[in-house]
């Protein structure tokens, strides 16, 4: 049977049982037992060892001790009678101790972390979940009594671990917290879950950054500056462009039509299967051009000898890997962004520059199957002189 308190307090005299009182072993410690009597009285006690000699001896009523305090007792007294000194010397006072520790974070912890649920976790969790209380908890709530503790008090002490900036940690150390004072619940050492609705708390997700117009500035005067680097011009052509980051590390000089000045993803290179064409602006040839007199040859655009496209973390982590923390994908919502915030651009507008196709719209795929190229000359157009206002050209 497993020991808790509400189970022991439904506990009762049965009159099958045999004698004048039966024993209930405890799960955790070893020895510790309740005694229920005929007349329904309950008490804890021990049964312990002195030099080979088997003893039991009666702590005193249930009433008289929560059901985790007793198990501090009796753990504290198995470990002395191991070493062959009679534990109920000095009970009294050894229960004062037991009662006033488990009355703080700190108390609380120690017994956690010596509990057979804990013992029962890989090493490695162990390690993990002391090291966070060491490192983190200890020093702030050890000696806070649970009594005192408010939810309030969670929900602050986490938000300031949070504000470290190490988010890992704070999900470590949240985890860690909140086993402790669920022990402590289950233990009835607290009435109410102190966790409970407790929120957790997250970084800024990546699909929720865009680069600020006062930022911008600084990215496209350093994209610039740095000639020698395919990933550098890569990311030049994605701000032109709006391209994804697979279409524009895929992009052949042989996607370009000088006749009809436009460039055309073929639609096995984009996320939506439907070919991709775009005008050909100034800037972008201009880009090109560049490129060709840097690296003549015929293959891959961002590439120098064209034989094989950039990896793809060369244009992932290029501006991560100079302090800057975009990523290519934030590219395509500062555009949308700021195309509506900045230049009050349609929707239908930024819609076809990003080459979403509204899949729930039959005209829109089943029908208006042309390249709206008048539409997205228009659109480039304006984007791309907003960027240049930017940087102060022309």
């Amino acid at each position: 049977m497993r020991l808790t308190e509400s189970r022991i307090e439904k506990l009762t005299w049965s009159s099958d049982w045999k004698g004048r009182r039966k024993y209930f072993a405890d799960h955790v410690i070893r020895g510790l037992f309740v005694a229920i009597e005929s007349t329904n009285s309950k008490s804890y006690g021990l049964r312990y060892s002195i030099a080979g000699k088997d003893k039991r001896q009666i702590y005193g009523f249930v009433s008289a001790y929560r059901l985790e305090e007793i198990r501090e007792i009796a753990r504290i007294d198995k470990q002395l009678s191991n070493q062959n000194i009679d534990p109920f010397a000095s009970r009294q006072k050894r229960a004062e101790i037991v009662t006033q520790r488990l009355s703080t974070i700190g108390g609380i912890a120690k017994s956690y972390f010596e509990s057979v649920g804990f013992s029962e976790l890989a090493i490695s969790t162990q390690k993990k979940y002391k090291a966070n209380y060491n490192f983190w908890i200890k020093d702030e709530l050890q000696d806070k009594e649970i009594t005192d503790l408010t939810r309030m008090d969670i929900i602050t002490y986490l938000e300031g671990v949070f504000k470290s900036g190490k988010v890992g940690a704070y999900r470590e150390v949240r985890k860690t917290l909140k086993n402790i004072l669920d022990f402590a619940l289950d233990r009835e050492i607290v009435e109410t879950p102190l966790f409970y609705r407790i929120p957790i708390l997250a970084p800024s997700k990546a699909r929720d950054r865009y680069i600020k117009p006062h930022e911008l500035p600084e990215i496209l005067t350093f994209l610039r500056s740095r000639k020698q680097s395919m990933a550098a011009y890569a990311w030049r052509w994605i701000f032109l462009t709006n391209y994804r980051a697979g279409e524009a590390r895929a992009l052949q000089f042989s996607w370009i039509c000088n006749k009809a000045n436009t460039v055309t993803i073929p639609a096995e290179f984009v996320k939506s299967r439907r070919e991709h064409v775009l005008p050909m602006m100034p800037a972008m040839t201009a880009l090109i051009e560049e490129i060709q007199t840097l690296h003549p040859h015929e293959g891959y655009v961002f590439s120098k000898t064209g034989d094989k496209m950039l990896h793809v973390s060369s244009v992932g982590d290029y501006l991560k890997d100079n302090d800057l923390k975009f990523t290519p994908h934030d590219l395509r919502k500062t555009f949308a962004t700021n195309a509506e915030e900045e230049l009050e651009m349609s929707e239908q507008d930024i819609e076809v520059l990003l080459n979403h196709v509204n899949l729930k719209n039959t005209s829109q795929k089943h029908y208006r199957l042309g390249p709206k190229l008048k539409m997205k000359q228009r659109a480039l157009s304006h984007w791309h002189e907003y960027l240049s206002s930017l940087t102060s050209e022309t």
